[in-house]
């Protein structure tokens, strides 16, 4: 995957109507918005684990953000939507996963007054085995995922898009 600086008025929408991935010609636009830097999360270094969480919602929510037209083909149309499903879709199955389990467990444990800790190992199993089989396919994805970010200079960097696309882009600057 490639990455190319974008001029001021490309960063404004004017991006050539190629998809980021393959650079084929595009049907499909989409308005994404973009975080241009992590959250940074300031003030004392405290231990608590609901303050932390309060003080990464604060971050994420001051985060500058972008809002950049992003392009695909037929083939490709459906990039930011499989990446959402995956992710949201697999921590819901998690969750899911988990808390119909811990049921499951709870019935056996009352049901048969069993003293065995085999319902919840089989439990405790099934969600490690689950988290990995969401964790590593969510980790590729996310790597190779078309970011945005800001440099120092105030430049754009756009991120992981096809070379095909970056020639494109290339030679619409040319006059």
């Amino acid at each position: 995957m490639a990455e190319v600086f974008l001029t001021r008025e490309e960063a404004e929408g004017d991006l050539p109507a190629l998809c980021m991935c393959c650079g084929a010609a595009a049907t499909t636009r989409v308005t994404r918005r973009f975080m241009l830097r992590d959250p940074e999360i300031g003030g004392p270094g405290v231990q608590f684990a609901e303050i932390l969480a309060i003080q990464r919602i604060v971050a994420l929510a001051n985060v500058p953000r972008l809002s950049l037209p992003t392009y695909f083909c037929d083939r490709h149309r459906y990039y930011w939507h499989l990446r959402e499903c995956l992710r949201w879709g697999g921590l819901a199955a998690l969750l899911t996963l988990g808390f119909g389990g811990l049921a499951m467990a709870a019935t056996i444990i009352f049901t048969t007054k069993t003293e065995s800790h085999w319902p919840d190992g089989c439990l405790l199993f099934t969600l490690v085995l689950y988290m990995i089989a969401w964790l590593v396919p969510m980790s590729r994805l996310l790597r190779n995922t078309i970011r945005a970010s800001r440099h120092g200079d105030g430049r754009i960097l756009l991120q992981h898009v096809g070379a095909e696309y970056v020639a494109g882009l290339l030679a619409q600057r040319q006059p």
